[in-house]
């Protein structure tokens, strides 16, 4: 798994990745989905057209792929689509979808 933050994918690419999983009925994408409950859902609609991209809402989408390319066990190696990535996906053992929560 890559764990640098370099990433090869353009920011227009990660929005309409992000889009397409927000829309994707693939099962091996759902636990993701379910778990990057706002970066997703911003990128869906900032492809709708509801608002403007702000430095916070590019930062929640650029966070969320890191995330994303962390969950699928893949390297970022400049992608322009989900398709190219569904069949590279080998979710990491080690990455945990639970929230944190804190102990007191």
């Amino acid at each position: 798994m890559n764990t640098s933050r370099t990433s090869t994918t353009s920011f227009a690419n990660k929005v309409i990745i992000l889009d397409e999983l927000y829309i994707s009925a693939d099962d091996s994408v759902t636990e993701f989905v379910e778990y990057a409950n706002i970066g997703i859902p911003l990128a869906y609609l900032y492809v709708l057209g509801y608002f403007d991209m702000s430095d916070k809402i590019e930062k929640a989408i650029e966070s969320t792929f890191y995330q994303f390319m962390a969950h699928c066990g893949i390297e970022d190696t400049g992608f322009t689509s989900l398709a190219e990535i569904l069949p590279l996906i080998v979710p990491d053992p080690y990455f945990d979808l639970e929230p944190y929560v804190e102990e007191d």
